[in-house]
């Protein structure tokens, strides 16, 4: 009696409408409030005379009948559960009311009827709040689901029973947890308490279809409030089937990929694969992941990883980059590092494939070592060619300060001249880094310099140089640099019989692949030289040979005004 009255008072002061009806102890309806189909029309509510377990659906994990069987058995505890009516006309159609039982007995003790009360949970109100939900289900292109409290299917939309192939008339007969596999229930549990605590929230499970088959999908869930309470749980379902299979499908290449693959967000190694084990000199994979990437980078290296960091996270796309990674036993490794942006696990990472190239790096600095120390040879051959041409003209000086014969001293003269112009090519290949080729330029001034101070210093030539800055190679820079010799000698001795300002222009400039060589004097012409001497002297012979050996030609001219010009072409190789 002290129950009854309770509920008599709840009922009373309960701001939503509470509807009664009896049960036989069947469960056979005896008597329903009028009410009820009266306040409800759309519903078409109409359950006397039915029985009651027919009409009802539980939510959550009691038994209706065995509740009522322990009221029947003599327990003084009330049915207070939630379930489902369904609709007579619409056999899809279910309406959840909160369920509240009591066992009514007559003067004698003897059970005679259950007294209940079913509060409707889900009212039509003025705000439009049912014609908004039915939006949700009705429009919207996701598959999407609302459970109550205990987790029971109370609404489903089309899409969703068409991607689990499940009618949505069985769907609302069951419990979320009737589609997750045991192992991950729990984590299921979890994030479903979550919600009911007013959080919104995501995970990702293994649920089944009919036929046995299996689906992976991404459910988002957030809790559905009403007057600042939590009354049922929304669900939204993404099918990450095939994103699960080709996640396996990457997984798989990269276990069994022989490269170091890596995943690292913020620094912080989050995946990588077995073959980094190896690389990183490591125990085992623990090692490696939620460890520090800095911590394996070269401390010489380490600003470039950060600088190269810092754009991979704003998007950008980077060459692969080389540097040195420090092992675990303290060994320095040097990597190509081919690494992008990508999303791991819905979060920002930088995945990074590495490249062992210590083996190549190492033949690179032996290489290098043994070419730096070729150059230092060479440039010591050089540098001994130089030299051994300025003993060989030491001799030849020598030698003229013991002849008398002027023909024999011109002659030895000469030598020198030429033996100079030589030695003056060696000693610009060692004084610059290349050893197979001179700057022509350069050269020029050098020559000119050295010639006038063996020539006769008694005579004033003005010598003008004009030239492109040309580079050529050792094969055509001694002939070059004989012939220039001979042509400015011959100027020299034999252009200028009494002209006064005697000048000498040398011009040198790149037209194509060629160069031409010009040394034009104001002296008195080549027709009034001794041309037949000219021709049979050992400075024609040399030119001659020299021009055919650089695979270019060579011509005299008059000058427009005075003197004589020499032109000299020859390809640049």
């Amino acid at each position: 009696d002290g129950i009854r009255d309770d509920l008599v008072t709840g009922v009373q002061t309960c701001a939503l409408p509470i509807y009664l009806f009896q049960l036989n102890l069947d469960l056979s309806n005896r008597d329903t409030d009028p009410n009820f189909n009266v306040d409800f029309p759309s519903y078409s509510w109409e359950i006397t005379n039915k029985n009651f377990i027919d009409q009802c659906i539980p939510s959550g994990f009691f038994n209706i009948e065995d509740c009522f069987s322990k009221l029947l058995n003599g327990s003084t505890e009330v049915v207070n559960e939630i379930c489902r009516i369904r609709n007579q006309l619409n056999e899809q159609q279910f309406l959840p009311v909160q369920l509240i039982a009591t066992l009514q007995r007559n003067d004698q003790g003897v059970p005679e009827i259950f007294q209940c009360f079913i509060t409707i949970l889900d009212h039509i109100n003025e705000d439009g709040e049912t014609d908004t939900i039915n939006s949700l289900f009705e429009y919207n292109p996701q598959s999407f689901c609302y459970l109550g409290l205990y987790g029971e299917v109370i609404r489903v939309n089309k899409k969703l029973s068409d991607f689990l192939n499940v009618p949505e008339s069985v769907l609302v007969q069951h419990n979320f947890r009737d589609f997750i596999q045991p192992n991950e229930l729990p984590d299921a549990e979890q994030i479903f308490k979550m919600a009911k605590e007013g959080q919104a929230n995501q995970y990702e499970f293994t649920v089944y279809v009919q036929n046995g088959i299996e689906k992976r999908v991404r459910i988002y869930v957030f809790p559905r409030f009403k007057t600042g309470k939590v009354i049922g749980v929304y669900g939204i379902f993404e099918d990450i089937t095939e994103t699960e299979e080709s996640l396996d499908r990457w997984q798989n290449l990269v276990e069994q990929c022989p490269l170091p693959i890596t995943i690292y967000q913020d620094y912080n190694i989050i995946f990588t694969n077995e073959a980094s084990v190896g690389f990183y000199e490591v125990e085992s994979l623990d090692d490696l992941v939620g460890s520090n990437i800095l911590n394996y980078i070269h401390p010489e290296d380490k600003k470039v990883l950060i600088d190269r960091k810092s754009k991979l996270q704003n998007g950008h796309l980077l060459e692969p980059s080389e540097t040195r990674l420090v092992t675990k036993k303290g060994t320095i490794k040097y990597i190509i590092a081919s690494s992008r942006p990508i999303n791991y696990n819905g979060q920002k990472s930088i995945q990074s494939i590495l490249f062992d190239i210590t083996e190549i790096r190492n033949q690179q600095i032996l290489i290098e070592k043994s070419l730096k120390e070729k150059d230092i040879l060479l440039k010591e051959i050089h540098h001994r060619v130089k030299n051994n041409l300025a003993i060989v003209s030491g001799l030849l000086e020598l030698q003229v300060q013991s002849i008398k014969d002027e023909g024999t001293i011109a002659a030895l003269k000469d030598s020198q001249n030429r033996i100079q112009s030589i030695a003056l090519v060696h000693q610009q290949l060692y004084q610059f880094e290349s050893f197979d080729e001179i700057h022509l330029d350069l050269y020029l001034n050098d020559l000119i310099s050295g010639l006038k101070k063996t020539l006769d210093s008694s005579r004033t030539i003005d010598f003008k140089i004009e030239s492109d800055h040309i580079k050529i190679s050792i094969e055509y820079a001694i002939p070059c640099s004989l012939i220039l010799n001979e042509v400015v000698i011959n100027a020299y001795k034999h252009a200028f019989i009494n002209v006064s300002n005697p000048t000498i222009n040398i011009s040198v400039k790149q037209k194509d692949n060629n160069v031409e060589l010009e040394v034009c004097d104001n002296g008195i012409g080549f027709s009034k030289k001794d041309s037949s001497k000219e021709k049979s002297s050992l400075g024609s012979t040399l030119i001659e040979i020299l021009t055919q050996q650089i695979y270019g030609n060579y011509n005299y001219s008059d000058n427009s005004e005075s003197g004589t010009c020499f032109k000299l072409t020859f390809p640049i190789r």
